[in-house]
């Protein structure tokens, strides 16, 4: 292998995930649940389709922050990444692991979601402040935070209303196909979905 091969494979090198019919990931609770079913049904598109240019960014983009934030403490406060959890709901198991997770002195937890986008405009989306409410829920987190990073500058927001066990089981128990207006133009899986609207 070139050292241009072993680089990219490298960078391009991804966690396995097995997904089990009992187990929501958060980010399945963030969007179509027409996708998690295709992926339930066929594992290998999983990998073969995660890896785009902006995930690669992304991606590199939460590991430098996550290294350099990692074991900070400031003010009170601890800061670890890709700390994973699960919690049980009615039936289910709701896992995830959020980008960071802050811990206080005095007892307070906090969720960080760093997001990188092209621009700032027409953020906060949904998907994301849900996806900072459900890390919320199951961390039991006082407080939520979403970092856009971009090009132009970064954005906090802050994310309220942690989600309630009834709540998170309706989102689990509603047929959201699509869940958001555009997801079914911007989805990597409408090739192999019979619910796409294009």
């Amino acid at each position: 292998m070139s050292l241009m091969a072993a680089v990219w494979k490298a960078l391009t090198a991804r966690e396995e995930h097995v997904r089990e019919e009992r187990v929501w990931w958060v980010t399945d609770l963030c969007q179509c649940r027409e996708k998690r079913r295709i992926l339930l049904a066929n594992p290998e598109l999983e990998r073969q389709l995660s890896w785009t240019y902006p995930q690669l960014i992304g991606t590199l983009m939460h590991e430098g922050a996550a290294k350099r934030l990692h074991g900070l403490a400031f003010e009170g406060w601890q800061i670890q990444e890709g700390y994973y959890d699960v919690r049980q709901v009615g039936k289910w198991f709701v896992g995830g692991r959020p980008d960071l997770v802050a811990w206080s002195l005095s007892g307070r937890t906090a969720i960080i979601e760093l997001k990188y986008s092209k621009t700032l405009k027409n953020k906060p989306l949904q998907a994301h402040r849900l996806q900072v409410q459900l890390y919320m829920w199951l961390f039991n987190a006082s407080e939520g935070y979403l970092l856009y990073i971009t090009p132009e500058g970064e954005k906090w927001v802050t994310v309220e209303d942690r989600l309630t066990d009834d709540q998170v089981l309706q989102l689990i128990e509603a047929d959201l196909t699509p869940m958001w207006a555009d997801e079914c133009r911007n989805c990597n899986l409408r090739l192999w979905c019979a619910k796409a609207r294009l």
